[in-house]
């Protein structure tokens, strides 16, 4: 597996193995896409314990959309709030990708490296951690250079893609029986995690 250079990416770009929309083609970098940011934030608002267990049924009780205004939003230390690429990002099933700190950003104390990684086959606006760890108020704003994109060639495309990912039958036909059991005992918990973030991945890319 390796990092595609600016030119690999213009290239796989061209030749439809990968989208990045609207591109900025001033923002590829040598090895890596920058990405701005949009003017939709998703906010954390309740102080209650949360089941992890069920956040795929209720997760708008705890979270709050919101657009960034003129005046730009106000990440107060020891805070986060998740943010989305402005743009659509689509890989096929030969590249994945991760997001990665602008050094320029993470020497104010902006951190976007949580959450990073990109499944092959993924579309869609990525989500993005932003979390404040320095000691001073930052602002936000749509359209700033938030985060920078590495997208990595796999040696050989893989067999499940970002929409199949939970199934095992796509990559192994024969499974026993002792593990079907445990996957179902452990399906409702496991897919409420990725179901949570797969629903505001669709709502944020429209």
């Amino acid at each position: 597996m390796s990092i595609l250079s600016d030119n690999q990416i213009i290239n796989m770009i061209n030749n439809g193995f990968i989208g990045i929309e609207p591109l900025i083609k001033n923002n590829i970098q040598p090895s890596s896409v920058d990405l701005t940011l949009s003017d939709q934030i998703e906010i954390v608002t309740t102080k209650d314990s949360i089941d992890l267990g069920s956040l795929a049924e209720n997760a708008h009780e705890f979270i709050k959309r919101q657009t960034i205004s003129d005046d730009g939003y106000s990440l107060e230390p020891n805070s986060y709030v998740i943010g989305f690429s402005a743009e659509i990002i689509s890989l096929t099933t030969g590249f994945n990708g991760r997001i990665c700190n602008k050094n320029s950003l993470i020497r104010w104390g902006l951190d976007v490296s949580l959450g990073s990684f990109i499944n092959p086959g993924f579309k869609g606006r990525m989500p993005l951690i932003i979390r404040n760890i320095g000691q001073t108020t930052l602002i936000l704003r749509a359209g700033i250079k938030i985060c920078q994109l590495e997208i990595h060639q796999l040696d050989t495309p893989s067999t499940r893609n970002y929409e199949n990912r939970h199934d095992p039958d796509v990559l192994i036909s024969d499974i026993p029986e002792w593990e079907k059991k445990l996957q179902q005992d452990n399906k409702n918990l496991d897919r409420s995690f990725s179901e949570f973030l797969h629903q505001r991945i669709i709502a944020n890319s429209k």
